[in-house]
Order: structure tokens, then C-alpha cells, then sequence
């Protein structure tokens, strides 16, 4: 899942994001969210936050 943008320095940009196969769109959402300051646990069908290793890019 390719991500524009870097939320204020939150994201780093050129990274894989977690897209193991049938992962939810809305978890990308949850995950910016988080990002922002609002923390909320579930959007429509997500099933949690993504897992954002910036150490392996």
C-alpha cells in the first residue's frame, strides 16, 4: 500500500506498510488517526493498526 505524504514527519515516506492479503483498507485510517493525536480503536471492517517497520524499507 503506497502512502503520499509524511503526517507532519509521523510517516516516513519510501517504506513498505504491512499489506499482508485481505488487509483492510480501513486500517491505513486507524493508523493515520492514531498518528494525529485521535486515538480510536476500529472504522468500518478495520481489524487494528498497521505495523510500520522503518527499519527494513
Amino acid at each position: 500500500m503506497p502512502m503520499a505524504g509524511t503526517l507532519g514527519g509521523k510517516f516516513q515516506t519510501g517504506c513498505p506498510l504491512d499489506g499482508k492479503e485481505n488487509t483492510p483498507m480501513a486500517n491505513l485510517l486507524v493508523t493515520m488517526l492514531d498518528g494525529l493525536g485521535v486515538p480510536i480503536a476500529k472504522i468500518g471492517d478495520s481489524t487494528g493498526q498497521l505495523f510500520l517497520d522503518y527499519a527494513h524499507p
